[in-house]
């Protein structure tokens, strides 16, 4: 009996002497304004440092701490810092949180490197000024992240539901970055060979940047101002909104896979040497330029060209779907299997190359009391068997006796569906010249003709229905 309470003894002796050698120890920041390296400002009396057998946890909480980081290179386990607290982590000083939970609802400024492989939560104020960070566990922000002159290099986790502004900085990211909130950068930007999803707003200007290798996905809005690049050779997947500036200096340059489901306003300049598919809604705008040596792809959606698009290296205007519309010119050959819809408005769209239309493809032709659609075709049109013509009137227009040149080209292969057709209330004819196409509204019904025709379609019908 004597002998089982002695080893019991022993044993609680030994855990207990373990838990305090090798256990782990908070360090806490007296108060006011000092040093990390000094000693007499911890509680215990000692400079928090993982060495040996004691892991800290550093707790800075005291109202108006002002501590600064002052050491080469310290180790700890983690770091809390309140409210009203504000830690200065000097230039070559290096801080690294190797494990557990760190938090910030203070403020930070960072000129040396901050290291986190566990978990950082920051609610407060980090500033990363000429230093750098480098996230290989989960980083969370929901306060304020300010990158000056500096890089922050995510491994890990980077979660932003706060706000990042960036400049002369550069987000390095090859793990995952998620953002919800507000990204703004100016001279530098996102270096991205990971993950980068996007539902908040990301604004580049003056000098910034997108560089994506990785996959970039955008269901929010993404904005290049001027003398701004977005440089996608990996996978860019659009749900969202991007938008260029009115300037030639503001690139999009493809030559990875560019997947376009939202919308994409470009205003500025875009090459493409990649793949380019569209089902969402494209925008080239008056002073926008889309330059493409690889088949211009529409599955479905639309793409209005009020500005220029031009294929080159053999390459066409693919519209599978959807819409081509626009008052600007394309330059190149069009294979149309959607809707062709000269002018936004009534307007002329100008193609310096060959048209094709297939049986699945529909010229709709717009016409008002002032205007109407012009199709100028400065090459070889071919109509597929099948393919149709369409008459919408704007306005309230009487189009009654008029005739309207609705296209020209160089030479005609082929025929619309029908020589003469009724469309938005009249019958139309169709006349193909040497070098153009006329349409004329020779009759519009009236309410009897209707009548009679409505009344023996249903006559036929319940004869048929009879019949059976």
């Amino acid at each position: 009996m004597r002998c089982r309470s002695l080893v019991a003894f022993l044993f609680l002796f030994h855990g207990v002497y373990t838990v305090q050698t090798y256990g782990q120890v908070v360090a806490t920041w007296n108060g006011g304004t000092g040093n990390w390296s000094n000693s007499a400002n911890w509680n215990p009396a000692t400079v928090p440092n993982n060495s040996g057998s004691t892991t800290y946890n550093v707790g800075i909480s005291s109202s108006g701490s002002a501590v600064t980081m002052d050491v080469l290179d310290d180790t700890i386990n983690n770091l809390t810092l309140g409210t009203t607290t504000s830690l200065n982590i000097g230039f070559g000083n290096r801080l690294s949180l190797v494990s557990g939970a760190s938090s910030n609802s203070g403020s930070i400024n960072n000129r040396g490197v901050l290291t986190n492989d566990g978990a950082f939560a920051n609610s407060g104020i980090l500033m990363n000024q000429v230093g750098r960070v480098n996230n290989n566990g989960t980083f969370a922000n929901t306060g304020t992240v300010m990158d000056q002159m500096s890089n922050f290099n995510n491994f890990g986790t980077l979660t932003n539901a706060g706000t990042y502004t960036s400049a002369d900085s550069t987000l390095s990211n090859s793990g995952t970055v998620t953002n919800a909130s507000s990204m703004s950068f100016t001279h530098g930007g996102i270096v991205n060979s990971g993950n980068f999803v996007n539902s908040g707003t990301i604004s580049a200007s003056n000098f910034g940047s997108i560089e994506n290798s990785g996959a970039f996905t955008n269901s929010g809005n993404v904005s290049l101002g001027v003398i701004s690049v977005l440089n996608n050779s990996g996978s860019l997947i659009n749900s969202g909104t991007i938008t260029t500036s009115a300037s030639l200096s503001t690139q999009v340059i493809n030559s990875g896979a560019f997947l376009n489901s939202g919308t994409f306003l470009n205003a500025g300049q875009m090459s493409n040497t990649g793949t380019f598919t569209n089902s969402g809604a494209v925008t080239i705008s008056t002073s926008g330029i889309f330059t493409t040596s690889t088949n211009y792809t529409q599955a479905a959606g639309s793409t209005a060209v009020n500005g220029t698009l031009t294929a080159t290296n053999g390459a066409i205007v693919n519209i599978q779907g959807g819409i081509l519309s626009g008052t600007g010119t394309i330059n190149g050959n069009v294979l149309m299997a959607g809707t062709l819809m000269p002018g936004d408005a009534p307007g002329t769209l100008a193609v310096f190359g060959n048209y094709e239309q297939t049986s699945k493809g529909t010229l709709e032709e717009l016409m008002s009391p002032l205007a109407h659609s012009f199709f100028d075709v400065h090459g070889n049109v071919v109509l597929d068997p099948g393919a149709s013509l369409q008459i919408s009137l704007l306005d309230g227009f009487n189009p009654l006796g008029q005739t309207f040149s609705i296209m020209d080209f160089s030479s005609l292969t082929g025929q619309f569906a029908s020589l003469s057709f009724w469309d938005d209330g009249y019958l139309w004819d169709i006349t193909y010249g040497q070098h153009e196409i006329d349409v004329t509204a020779v009759q519009a019904p009236e309410p009897g003709s209707l009548l009679l025709l409505a009344i023996g379609s249903l006559a036929l019908a319940a004869f048929a229905l009879r019949k059976k």
